[in-house]
């Protein structure tokens, strides 16, 4: 079963705007006439002026903002720290959790609770977007490369569109209005939501107007949340450390013996594999593991019943739609060998597995486990093994495939061999909480004509996080 878990990253992109942009004015003024035609240029300029001149932007080396936030990712505060050579540092420090995002320029990495990883080639092309925009490079010449064109009016016509776009970067949208010069609402379209902020309120801070107050929401209803800013400083002396990668904390999980936990028992039943834990000081419970499961997560039931505290709130996704949960901190996983301390669990209700399996499945382990392990699965002899990544070697036969996490779920490169057809190339997700052998989205189905190759088909239900979604099924 695909799972996404909303986590409060989308902060991590838009935050940056928080330096460079403001919004709307409540009182809106008698529109003047046009001077020549509207073009990308016109507009650039005029917002660059509106924003506190040319002169002073270009003076601007980095900027620092503190904002505090209200949302689906908890509540606390935001520091984020940008330069004009495209180099940008978000520290989260909320309720469900403390986050740090680095983009160095070319490259990054992601803390979470101490944890670190490297960002993925799809992260970095998302962590260009925030950088170019908070290096004022789309409005300051000579610095980091990008585009900008006109897209005409919105519907209130009240506002200009822009499409801004940094080189391997993904673009976006913003709508600039027509009295003010300045933007009103930005759109980022991410990889399965359209994020949306509007601003609301601005002040000036040392001759630059800033975003008093941004609400951002997400298309899907998985993502809303509130920033106020605080606090704003310009040419700051930066410690050179900020643009590394950051530190590791103390490692959040720990084996028995050793650096590895080996043979651990697992049953397979459709597909679906199971294992034995423990959550705190209960007993033995049933834990579903499932790579596809963006965060690992607990019932909400049972998580309120082992006296849990549930905090903040999300909307989770799945393939029968969305639905409500929360988050669970200070949680201890414990499997035979191993136990990971201090986890934040999404929490939502899964009587849907109820529904499915013929046992009680309190817990879904997801990318909290397999971020932390190397993790072997031997379906044959009914066990996996997990070891420490920082001492293990891989010595076997078989082929090294890359992935790509997208919203923290494993994407491989991979051929659809149909008959009479060229292969049709693809990412597809690896899904381990699925029964079928490959699901297609029926969107990536229609596109690519798969029914016509599939030949006699069934209708089939299958359910998951949101309800039932109905399916084709076929063989070849």
């Amino acid at each position: 079963m695909t799972l996404r878990a909303a986590s409060g990253g989308f902060v991590f992109f838009l935050g940056t705007l928080a330096v460079l942009i403001s919004i709307h004015s409540h009182l809106r003024a008698e529109q003047s006439k046009e001077n020549g035609p509207i073009t990308a240029e016109v507009i650039l300029e005029r917002w660059t002026e509106a924003l506190g001149g040319r002169n002073k932007l270009q003076r601007l080396k980095n900027t620092y903002t503190k904002s505090v936030y209200e949302g689906t990712a908890g509540t606390g505060t935001i520091e984020e720290w940008s330069t004009f050579d495209g180099k940008r540092r978000q520290s989260n420090d909320l309720t469900t959790g403390h986050v740090i995002n680095v983009f160095a320029g070319s490259n990054g990495w992601i803390s979470r609770d101490g944890q670190v990883r490297d960002l993925s080639p799809t992260e970095v092309e998302g962590a260009r977007t925030p950088a170019y925009i908070g290096s004022y490079s789309h409005l300051i010449a000579g610095r980091l490369p990008g585009s900008a064109e006109y897209l005409g009016e919105d519907d209130s016509e009240q506002n200009y569109v822009l499409r801004v776009a940094p080189r391997n970067g993904r673009p976006s949208r913003f709508y600039i209005d027509k009295i003010t010069s300045l933007p009103t609402r930005y759109e980022e379209q991410l990889t399965n939501t359209l994020l949306i902020i509007r601003f609301n309120g601005w002040r000036e801070v040392s001759g630059i107007k800033l975003p008093v107050e941004m609400h951002m929401t997400a298309s899907d209803g998985a993502y809303e949340a509130t920033a106020t800013l605080q606090e704003a400083q310009f040419n700051i002396r930066l410690d050179r450390r900020l643009f590394k990668r950051p530190a590791e904390g103390p490692k959040d999980y720990r084996f028995a013996s050793g650096r590895s936990a080996l043979r651990i028992p697992i049953e397979e039943d459709t597909g679906h594999i199971f294992l034995s834990g423990r959550i705190n000081n209960s007993g033995p419970l049933w834990f579903a593991l499932d790579t596809a499961a963006s965060r690992s997560l607990i019932d909400d039931g049972f998580a309120q019943s082992m006296g849990l505290n549930l905090l903040g709130s999300q909307q989770i996704t799945g393939a029968g739609g969305s639905v409500p949960g929360s988050y669970a901190r200070e949680v201890s996983l414990r499997l035979p060998g191993v136990e990971l301390r201090h986890q934040t669990l999404s929490t939502l209700s899964l009587d849907f597995l109820a529904q499915l399996e013929a046992r009680k499945i309190p817990a879904i382990l997801g990318y909290d486990l397999f971020s932390r392990f190397v993790v072997e699965i031997d379906y044959v002899a009914k066990h996996i093994n997990l070891f420490d990544p920082h001492s293990f070697r891989y010595r076997g036969s078989g082929e090294i495939i890359p992935i790509t996490l997208h919203n923290n779920q494993p994407y491989l490169r991979a051929k659809l061999v149909l008959p009479g057809r060229a292969p049709i190339e693809s990412e597809y997700v690896v899904d381990t909480g699925s029964s079928n052998s490959l699901m297609l989205a029926k969107a990536f189905a229609a596109e690519q004509n798969v029914l016509a190759s599939v030949g006699k088909t069934l209708q089939g239900r299958a359910r998951g996080v949101g309800g039932e979604t109905p399916l084709v099924v076929g063989r070849r």
